[in-house]
């Protein structure tokens, strides 16, 4: 059992490194200009940057017009692209960009979609414990609220599970600025949502 584990393990780190292996390719090819190559990159990775401008922006159209014109941003400068670098976090970089751009001019962002509700990483902390299924639409405004680079470090790293240095990657800062980013969203999170705290009752998440 424990040799069949082993071997999985082995595979699976292979096909990890086939597909980041083929990605570069894909790059290098983009690059050369082949349309069909930059094709297969927006096919791996649309639905990723979708879900970013949407939690970004929370509005479904905002979030097609951000995420045709991130793909757009990123052909027109896929020459200044170092490559043998990750692309992903490159191209998650001008999505978020495009975001706090398109948040700058508009300030008032209009939810679309049933609320979503505060992961596990972010409500282990006691003190910003609430009710999910009650409460997530109020969190989800708490944190549409927040200062633009502080929810797009909660988006990237407490919704969709980036490490605080790929956030960083994709934020174009340093990890402790990052870290500063969550440290202040969080307390702010805690000051607003006080009272759903104590209508938790105490219970985990």
């Amino acid at each position: 059992m424990m040799v069949r584990a082993q071997r999985a393990l082995v595979s699976l780190a292979q096909d990890g490194e086939a597909e980041a292996r083929d990605e570069k390719g894909l790059v290098a090819r983009a690059q050369a200009g082949d349309e069909e190559a930059f094709a297969a990159l927006i096919k791996i990775h649309m639905a990723r940057v979708y879900r970013i401008a949407y939690r970004l922006c929370w509005d479904h159209d905002d979030a097609d017009d951000i995420t045709q014109d991130t793909f757009v941003q990123a052909f027109k400068h896929l020459r200044n692209f170092r490559l043998g670098a990750n692309f992903a976090p490159w191209l998650y970089r001008i999505a978020v960009n495009r975001c706090l751009s398109h948040r700058a001019q508009r300030q008032r962002a209009r939810p679309s979609q049933p609320p979503i509700e505060l992961p596990v990483h972010l409500c282990d902390d006691p003190e910003i414990h609430v009710a999910a299924s009650e409460t997530s639409s109020r969190v989800r405004e708490e944190i549409r609220r927040l200062p633009r680079r502080q929810q797009a470090a909660i988006v990237l790293f407490g919704l969709e599970g980036w490490s605080v240095a790929e956030t960083a990657s994709i934020m174009g800062c340093s990890p402790g600025t990052v870290k500063r980013h969550l440290h202040r969203a969080k307390a702010t999170l805690r000051e607003r949502l006080e009272d759903l705290q104590e209508n938790a009752g105490g219970e985990g998440c």
